[in-house]
């Protein structure tokens, strides 16, 4: 029997007005070397029922003077502080130039002491691991070898997932797709952090646009997000950027009279001094880079037009600390979790 065309209009218009949303589970990540939550930290994590905490435990970089890939900048846990309700995710942060110089031999050994220098730190059990590492098509082989043998050591029962920069979704087939249950799509610091001509390096839409097409739906794991909720000043001198300064924003610069504001979110030295910490001279340049509620729910929309389809998907907000969530309310954080279902 021939369907009429207007049922099979009407069957789609249902079909598209029923589809469930996406489930977000919100999650924050967490920087510092040590984890000490603030009271204000612990009320944002329960009204916004985050559950997962995506927590740096430790770097990994190459060292010249030994010759040998070594953990750095452990993290110093203050259990009592993390609420029970609230899983903690060990994060490795692993330097691309560790597997540049790593030897194929010595990997097996990395991945077991990794492992071992997790459990050690985590004092109690944990059922995800991710590793961020920005490779490259050089140190693919190595690093995802790396994953493989980790996998092996921490067993059946710990998923593993890996940051994913826009550039490795946007050329999977010459980056290649690590071997991972998830993956976590870093959607910030998109543009050129050193040019001077750059206005936000931290969330520039139309730069994202350009890496976000079909491959982004069609990219072989689930993906997740991280959101930005960081600022810094970026400090130039004579024309060349040296260095950044974290958590500086435009209000902090435009009440120092030893600056004048010279455009949009820019300021130049006119006496030299110390700026938060650092000692700045005349004719210094800094930029601010910040964004407001309104870029992430801009980035929220776009990044709803190109991500695949899932039941449930993981964003995570970078991150938590109680300077930066003061620029940002729960009712706002709130907001964008809603733009992303």
């Amino acid at each position: 029997m021939k369907v009429p065309l207007f049922a099979i209009v009407l069957l789609f218009l249902f079909t598209r007005c029923t589809a469930p949303e996406t489930q977000i589970s919100p999650a924050f990540y967490h920087w510092r070397t040590r984890l000490a939550l603030s009271q204000t930290e612990r009320n944002y994590l329960h009204e916004l029922n985050i559950k997962k905490l995506y927590a740096k435990f430790f770097d990994v970089d190459w060292s010249e003077s030994s010759q040998q890939a070594l953990p750095q900048a452990l993290i110093e846990l203050v259990p009592e502080t993390l609420p029970d309700s609230v899983a903690l995710i060990p994060t490795i942060f692993i330097t691309n130039r560790t597997f540049l110089n790593l030897p194929a031999s010595e990997i097996l050994q990395l991945a077991a002491s990794i492992c071992d220098k997790i459990k050690a730190l985590a004092k109690a059990p944990f059922d995800e691991v991710q590793l961020d590492c920005d490779w490259s098509e050089k140190t693919r082989a190595p690093y995802f070898q790396l994953i493989e043998t980790m996998r092996q050591n921490l067993g059946p029962d710990v998923r593993l997932s890996a940051t994913i920069r826009l550039h490795q979704v946007k050329y999977p087939k010459q980056t290649g797709v690590p071997p991972v249950d998830r993956g976590m799509l870093m959607f910030y610091n998109m543009g050129d952090v050193e040019a001077g001509e750059e206005h936000n390096s931290i969330l520039n839409l139309e730069i994202a646009q350009q890496y976000l097409d079909k491959n982004t739906a069609q990219y072989p794991i689930p993906l997740d997000v991280a959101l930005p909720l960081f600022s810094w000043g970026v400090l130039f001198r004579e024309g060349k950027m040296i260095r950044l300064i974290n958590n500086l924003t435009a209000a902090d610069l435009a009440r120092d009279e030893r600056l004048r504001a010279t455009g949009s979110n820019r300021f130049e030295v006119v006496r030299s001094g110390y700026v938060d910490g650092y000692y700045l001279y005349t004719e210094d340049e800094i930029r601010i880079e910040a964004v407001q509620t309104e870029n992430l729910m801009a980035a929220a929309e776009l990044l709803k037009r190109y991500l695949p389809k899932t039941a449930q998907r993981n964003l995570a907000f970078y991150h938590l600390d109680s300077v930066l969530l003061e620029r940002f309310s729960l009712q706002s954080i709130n907001s964008i979790i809603k733009e992303m279902k």
